[in-house]
């Protein structure tokens, strides 16, 4: 008898923790996506690996040869804090890098979120770090001049239109919009 009731009792303690961790858990997708990138997930779905046609193309220096863009379809702010999109480096011999990349405005950082590939698929970089996008060797000067496009104080510096203005405008304009 003492044995069915502590059964019963602990079947029931069981329940109602399986309850309260569903309640408090999100759902399992957005869980993976914070896995994956703390602070900034992968959107489920991820954007379409861009096309040539659609691509918006930003001045970088003469002192590069290759071409830079980013597809204004992709350019997602999150909340105050985040920018997502996506990026495409095209070198003068015409090999093409595709990126999904984070910009933190909060903290003058940025992440590489995941690999475009040829067929239009996504492979997600779990263990990029966040890297500083001032002061550092490691810096890529393409993602400063994108922060600097997509950041403000800190914060957004507004909303997908703006962004992108701000980054294809000619380089002595770039912040003045």
């Amino acid at each position: 008898m003492r044995r069915m009731a502590a059964a019963r009792r602990m079947g029931r303690a069981l329940v109602t923790v399986a309850t309260l961790a569903l309640a408090v858990l999100p759902a399992r997708a957005q869980w993976t996506q914070e896995t994956l990138v703390p602070g900034v997930g992968l959107p489920v779905p991820m954007p379409a690996t861009p096309q040539t046609a659609d691509l918006v193309a930003f001045d970088m220096s003469a002192a590069s040869q290759n071409r830079f863009a980013i597809d204004p379809a992709s350019v997602r702010p999150e909340g105050t804090r985040f920018v997502r999109l996506t990026m495409v480096v095209t070198s003068s011999g015409g090999a093409s890098n595709i990126s999904y990349e984070a910009f933190d405005c909060e903290r003058w950082t940025h992440r590489l979120l995941a690999i475009g590939h040829a067929d239009g698929s996504w492979r997600p970089v779990p263990d990029a770090q966040w890297l500083t996008v001032r002061n550092s060797d490691r810096i890529l000067r393409q993602h400063l001049v994108v922060f600097n496009a997509a950041c403000e104080g800190g914060k957004i510096a507004g909303d997908t239109k703006r962004i992108v203005r701000r980054l294809t405008a000619p380089t002595d304009e770039r912040f003045l919009r």
